[in-house]
């Protein structure tokens, strides 16, 4: 089975993160083969913990974070 990754990019739109991720999760909770990378261009805090929160139900959930440099 092919696995599949979906990208997403963020950086502290906290409100979208949180609605997209709701809904990925609830289109993809018994697909093994999809993972969901979130490629976070330097957000502060409350965009990694709405990631955790989602993190602690789907274990498919990665996060790629680097310091905003401006």
């Amino acid at each position: 089975m092919n696995k599949i990754s979906i990208i997403l990019a963020t950086y502290n739109w906290h409100t979208a993160l949180d609605i997209i991720l709701d809904n990925l999760c609830r289109q993809l909770r018994k697909k093994n083969n999809v993972e969901i990378i979130i490629a976070d261009d330097g957000s502060n805090e409350i965009t990694a913990e709405i990631i955790r929160k989602y993190q602690a139900f789907n274990s498919q959930i990665k996060r790629v974070w680097h310091e905003d440099l401006g």
